[in-house]
């Protein structure tokens, strides 16, 4: 009796609907694990921003301070918006946010073992390792894998991996929409994942290497834009406050 309901099991795990729910569960275990630390490290900067785009009227002097990084991206506004129309208090939207980020990001961990691995066991392996280490600093970098807070990386990281996964499986437009959301969320992020298209793009050998290039390259057009628009000098008391360190 044991053994049939275990197969059956394995079975529904084996369904779409079946890794979703396991999916879920992993998020749930990894933020036990891991914690959410709200307004810690960068999450003082898209916190406060978030609040002000739900309400304008809060932070009616200082705002520059969070406000300079923050507007750079559509962000703190989709928060916020979303959690204007469910009238959930922010802390908790903040919270479903982070939650929702981390389910993305072990999803996008998935698909990207299905294009590497060919067993579910190898896969999932996969999946659990990521959700294991979210919190490891990644070499070279001040970041970790996953913030344990919500920030813009939140979400734009597993944005950039589902675009990674389509290169690799050579789907160029669905890749270019991964990498064009991304940008709206974190430009900076996803300049860094059209990179890595690129890197894919020089390394393939094949005639569809000329595709590759064309979801990072539609990517990059979008710099200079960004650059011109909003990557200005500071000024004024932000910039006395930068040198102060």
């Amino acid at each position: 009796m044991t053994s049939r309901l275990t197969t059956r099991f394995l079975r529904g795990l084996n369904t779409k609907a079946g890794r979703l729910f396991l999916l879920l569960v992993i998020t749930v275990l990894s933020i036990f694990v891991h914690g959410y630390h709200m307004g810690t490290d960068d999450a003082a900067i898209y916190a406060p921003a978030i609040e002000k785009a739900a309400d304008p009227s809060l932070f009616p002097v200082g705002s520059e301070f969070f406000m300079h990084h923050a507007e750079l991206s559509l962000f703190p506004r989709l928060v916020a918006s979303i959690t204007r129309l469910s009238h959930a208090p922010i802390e908790w939207s903040m919270l479903l946010w982070f939650a929702f980020a981390q389910y993305l990001l072990l999803w996008a961990g998935y698909q990207l073992a299905e294009r590497c691995f060919r067993t579910d066991t190898a896969r999932w392996a996969g999946v659990g390792m990521l959700a294991t280490l979210l919190n490891l600093p990644v070499a070279g970098t001040a970041l970790t894998v996953a913030d344990s807070y919500l920030t813009a990386r939140s979400l734009s990281t597993p944005l950039i991996l589902m675009a990674v996964t389509c290169l690799l499986g050579r789907r160029t437009y669905a890749a270019g929409f991964w990498l064009l959301g991304a940008f709206l969320i974190h430009p900076q992020m996803a300049i860094y994942g059209a990179g890595v298209g690129l890197l894919l793009a020089v390394g393939s050998r094949s005639r569809d290497g000329i595709r590759l290039v064309a979801a990072p390259v539609l990517s990059a057009l979008l710099l200079p834009v960004f650059v011109t628009k909003h990557l200005q000098p500071a000024r004024g008391a932000y910039r006395e406050a930068s040198a102060s360190r």
